[in-house]
Order: structure tokens, then C-alpha cells, then sequence
């Protein structure tokens, strides 16, 4: 079972953040609907009374747009109306990222969808789901993503010298999914060998995250499993489209 978790967004909000970042078409009943809305906030602030208001920063936003996240929301709240404003994650995180952002001025996405987190997330067993209801996606053990994407810990990041032998060749995915499973499950696989034991995958880890405790002669492997699962957690939460968490799931 997956379950998804939205909080405090609206579909109007990502919507629009999804077309000023360029990432989704513009159609008639989307103009038509702006407009409208438009057209009844300009009079609202036109015509309402003079109204007692107080302001509170809302919790980070789960919902994102339609190619990319909305970072964080200041909520007013005047009356019973409620106004948000949505920013979407730097271009510098974004160009660490293999998420595909015409604002950013990425390589083309080449690919629909790229569901990622950390080993030991289920991702490949996702990958075997979606292929389930008919959709081509690929792994982290496979030589390129298939034509629907890739469900991959290791495409969380980019980078040409990836560990592993999945390629992208530069190209990006036009959304990014931020998969996370049970912590202490995740974590109690990712200290098992032979995760955190290869000397290629540590080198690949210390390009994009500090991993502190990796440096350290007969370091403890449950700090480090921490260290990386919170740190790379971290990087996706900003920058991926949607997040889920795959919730009593059997693997075999």
C-alpha cells in the first residue's frame, strides 16, 4: 500500500508554479478558471472593509507543481481568506538534481518520471509495481532507464561519474518522486552488508552529501547508515515534484 501525503497546498498553486517554471501547457479552461479567480481577489481588494490581520509561516509543502516543488508557503490569513505564495527551489539545487526545469535551463527530459530515495526505500520494488499496471520502468542494476523512467536511489543526484551501471547521459526527468519507506526498516537494511561496505559507493555518497562519520578510521556503521539516510532525505525533500511512503509492503 502507498500512501500520499499533501499538506496545506492547493492544485491552483501548483498548477500555476508549474507553468511560470515551464513545465506544464497552458489550455483554455486553466486560463479560463485563472481569470476568474483573478477577477475575484482584484475585487476583493478593491471593495472589502478594513479587517484586523495577522500572519503565520506555514509548515514546508508536500503538494508540488507540475515539474517542480513548491518550497515553502507564507499563509495571511485576512477574514476567511487565505492567499499563498508559493517559491519554488533554487537553481542551484535544481542543477544538482536530474529533475528537468526549463527555468533552470536543464539538458531536456527525455524521460516522464524518475522515482528515487534511498537504498533499502523500495524502489525497485515500486518499479515492479508500476510495471504491474503496464508502465516500462527500470532499476538501478539495468544499463539505461526505460521509456516510462526509472525507480533509482542512485538518480537522486547528478552526476557523470554515477555508481552503478544506470546512465542518463546528461538527460533529466520531467518529474521526480521522493519515496521513503518505514525509517527504522530503511535503516536496519541500509547497515546491513553490502550497503555502505563498497569504497566506490562511499566516494559517490561524499560528492553530494558531507557523511561526517565516513571519515572516521572504524567508524560506526549505524551513525553513518544515519547520517546518509537523513542527508540524502534532505536534498530530495527540497527539490523532488511528490512525496510518498510505501507502507506495509512484502519483499521477498
Amino acid at each position: 500500500m502507498i500512501a500520499s501525503k499533501r499538506r496545506q497546498g492547493t492544485l491552483f498553486c501548483s498548477r500555476a508554479t508549474g507553468i511560470l517554471s515551464g513545465n506544464a501547457k497552458l489550455d483554455t479552461k486553466l486560463v479560463l478558471v485563472a481569470g476568474v479567480i483573478l477577477a475575484a481577489v482584484v475585487g476583493f481588494a478593491v471593495f472589502r472593509p478594513t479587517l484586523p490581520t495577522r500572519s503565520v509561516m506555514s509548515k514546508p509543502l508536500v503538494t508540488r507543481g507540475l515539474g517542480e516543488r513548491l518550497f515553502s508557503s507564507k499563509t495571511s490569513y485576512e477574514s476567511s481568506w487565505v492567499i499563498e505564495t508559493c517559491e519554488l527551489p533554487s537553481c542551484d539545487l535544481v542543477l544538482q538534481s536530474r529533475m528537468y526545469s526549463k527555468r533552470c535551463k536543464t539538458e531536456e527530459a527525455k524521460w516522464p518520471l524518475l522515482v528515487t530515495g534511498t537504498p533499502r526505500s523500495a524502489t525497485q520494488y515500486i518499479a515492479k509495481e508500476l510495471s504491474a499496471y503496464g508502465l516500462e520502468i527500470a532499476n538501478d542494476w539495468v544499463p539505461r532507464p526505460s521509456a516510462d523512467g526509472t525507480s533509482s536511489w542512485i538518480f537522486a543526484v547528478e552526476d557523470e561519474e554515477s555508481f552503478g551501471p544506470e546512465k542518463a547521459d546528461g538527460y533529466k526527468f520531467r518529474q521526480v518522486l521522493h519515496q521513503l519507506r518505514q525509517p527504522l526498516a530503511s535503516l536496519s537494511s541500509i547497515c546491513a552488508p553490502p550497503e555502505l561496505d563498497r569504497h566506490e559507493q562511499i566516494a559517490f555518497l561524499r560528492r553530494h552529501i558531507s557523511l561526517n562519520s565516513s571519515y572516521v578510521k572504524d567508524n560506526n556503521k549505524a551513525l553513518l547508515g544515519l547520517e546518509f539516510w537523513v542527508e540524502w532525505h534532505e536534498f530530495l525533500d527540497k527539490v523532488s515534484t511528490l512525496s510518498i511512503r510505501v507502507l506495509l509492503a512484502h519483499f521477498f
